[in-house]
């Protein structure tokens, strides 16, 4: 009878020794599938960020397109009051001997032309500026766009920069997610399949010893 329960005590002792390394085994293949999770939360963060630039582009392209309208309106309108005063100092020039006459025909073309361009500038600048200052606030807008086209083209090479990095990444993330996936399932197979044989055989042996016993 002790024989039995020396020899049954013994296995009770190999099964407590082999609990901890198979911790540490199972331990170690979590490690890995946690490892395998933070790099698919990576990936996620770069998709994420990718988002955010190309809205921010987005929104630049917008503002870009804005200002330009403006300045085309502007140049057009300014291109327009040039021809306009030329025409004035010619019509003046012929019609000199016709002062009252010329003077109903400009007071007439100046509210049919120059209404709606004074009013479309009243809105824009405030009021009537002289030539210089609106020649400083075009140039400001110039140089706002100037600005905004770089922030633009920067804003574009990172994007394009970025969705190299994901492409490259996705690629490599597809190569290999179903190899690691398929080698870590392994590894947890293969050590429940030893830790069950080694619990087998050692309650085995226990029933085995137990049963010795008379």
């Amino acid at each position: 009878m002790g024989d039995g329960l020396q020899k049954a005590g013994h296995f009770f002792d190999s099964i407590a020794e082999f609990i901890t390394p198979a911790l540490e085994d199972e331990q170690l293949v979590a490690d890995q599938m946690k490892e395998y999770w933070l790099y698919s939360s990576s990936l996620q963060a770069v998709y994420k960020q990718y988002e955010l630039d190309q809205h921010a582009l987005e929104v630049e392209s917008a503002m870009f397109q804005s200002i330009d309208y403006i300045i085309g309106f502007l140049f057009i309108n300014y291109v327009s009051q040039a021809v306009y005063k030329q025409y004035e100092l010619d019509q003046h020039a012929l019609e000199v001997h016709q002062q009252s006459l010329a003077d109903k025909k400009y007071e007439k073309l100046k509210l049919e032309q120059g209404g709606q361009t004074n009013h479309f500038l009243l809105k824009i600048f405030g009021s009537i500026d002289s030539d210089d200052v609106r020649e400083m606030k075009l140039q400001s807008l110039v140089n706002r766009v100037e600005a905004l086209t770089e922030d633009t083209e920067e804003q574009t090479a990172r994007v394009t920069e970025l969705v190299t990095r994901v492409q490259q990444e996705q690629l490599r993330f597809d190569t290999t997610k179903a190899e690691d996936l398929r080698a870590s399932l392994k590894s947890y197979v293969g050590l429940q399949i030893r830790m069950n044989r080694k619990c087998l055989n050692t309650w085995t042996n226990i029933k085995t010893c137990l049963e010795s016993i008379p």
